[in-house]
């Protein structure tokens, strides 16, 4: 039968995906995209998951401008603070402040990228020990072939599958991250002042190397002080570009021959989970710099597949739905600590794959993958409804230009 097929086909491409670790294939450097789906923002990935929120009414299904097709939007609610006068003595007075209304944020998952395959999958990944071989690579078992054939197919079909999905959807999916935070960089308490180019958004000037080339005391200060100054517990992101990636070399978290992080070391001496970028300086400029807190940003992804009303079930003659799994990996790591960092870490994909006829009557065959998605990036006036107070404006993604 074709649904056979199409699902004999849509195993090859899950197996040939769990190849991508030993066929030495990398992503570009997409450190914001890291960043922003890293163990750093798990607790806020949590909150907006479309998945399992602490409130299931806080789910909705519906269409927005671009989609033709339906997208979740989760909706998130806090209290600001309020600015509120204290009485000087004790009176007997019942107009008392009512309870304000909540801050609303919406997170509508808009994003969607897919890339189609048309290429023709080798016949020999269709033999029956073929077939074994990659169910139970798939399900996790040790497979009983041993002829190395089918691993060599398969690396072949996982590079030409992994180079269209970092062009075709992991770049798209960092520009996109990386431009939604640029567009939401706030005040920063450490320089309420500051207002170049804008005071909503300033891009404080940081000296970073001494003629010599070591690292000034005013970078860590710069970074230490604005967690203070805007009251942020635990690490902050940092999202550079070179002169960041310098710095972080200079103070040797990063190797010289760039063969990975030092985690140890970074977590031990740094305040900061540092993210090498390598379309910050273009898109944002040379030198400049995000930090972040850990708590006012992330992005998330989704499979329509997990959710029965966009799934047939019973797999059409034409068609069968899928998931994949895809790794995203960046700079290279020990094997030991691959799967224990945040620079590499695994996505669940939707795939399909249909079978029919083309304008000659021959049979084509096209694989689709997809990773929809969102971000949440904090509003202003999170933490207080006070517009005379810095916090107001800060919406904990800061910038700087490093010099």
């Amino acid at each position: 039968m074709p649904n056979n097929v199409n699902l004999g086909i849509a195993r090859t491409v899950q197996a040939a995906l769990m190849h991508t670790t030993n066929n030495g294939l990398k992503f570009g450097r997409y450190g914001a995209m890291q960043a922003m789906l890293s163990p750093a923002v798990n607790e806020v990935r949590t909150q907006i998951s479309p998945y399992n929120p602490s409130d299931t009414t806080s789910v909705a299904w519906g269409t927005t401008p671009g989609r033709d097709i339906q997208v979740p939007k989760v909706t998130v609610n806090t209290y600001p603070a309020r600015k509120v006068t204290g009485y000087d003595e004790r009176v007997r007075d019942l107009n008392g402040e009512d309870f304000s209304d909540p801050l609303t944020v919406d997170v509508v998952y808009d994003w969607y990228k897919e890339i189609k395959i048309n290429r023709q999958i080798s016949r020999e990944l269709y033999e029956p020990k073929a077939l074994d071989y990659m169910q139970n690579l798939v399900s996790g078992k040790m497979s009983e072939t041993t002829d190395p054939k089918y691993r060599v197919l398969l690396d072949r079909l996982a590079v030409q599958v992994m180079q269209d999905f970092d062009g075709g959807i992991a770049k798209p999916f960092e520009q996109y991250i990386l431009s939604s935070l640029i567009a939401r960089i706030g005040k920063n308490a450490v320089d309420p002042s500051a207002a170049t180019p804008s005071a909503a958004s300033p891009l404080i000037t940081v000296p970073t190397f001494n003629v010599d080339r070591t690292i000034k005391a005013d970078f860590w200060d710069f970074v230490n002080e604005t967690k203070i100054a805007n009251k942020i517990t635990g690490n902050m992101i940092m999202i550079g570009g070179t002169l960041a990636q310098r710095a972080m070399r200079r103070e040797g978290i990063l190797a010289t021959n760039d063969a990975g992080y030092n985690w140890a070391e970074m977590f031990n001496r740094t305040p900061v989970d540092f993210y090498y970028d390598e379309l910050i300086d273009s898109v944002y400029g040379a030198g400049n710099i995000l930090l972040i807190d850990s708590g006012a940003a992330c992005a998330e992804t989704f499979c329509y597949g997990d959710f029965e009303k966009f799934v047939d079930r019973t797999n059409s003659d034409d068609t069968v739905d899928e998931k994949a799994k895809i790794m995203f990996l960046s700079l290279p790591e020990d094997e030991r600590v691959l799967q224990n960092v945040a620079n590499s870490f695994i996505r669940d994909v939707d795939l399909r794959v249909t079978r029919k006829r083309d304008d000659n009557d021959f049979t084509k065959t096209t694989a689709t993958i997809a990773l929809p998605g969102g971000m949440y990036i904090r509003p202003n006036g999170w933490f207080t409804e006070d517009t005379t107070d810095v916090l107001h404006g800060v919406s904990g993604i800061f910038a700087a230009k490093l010099t």
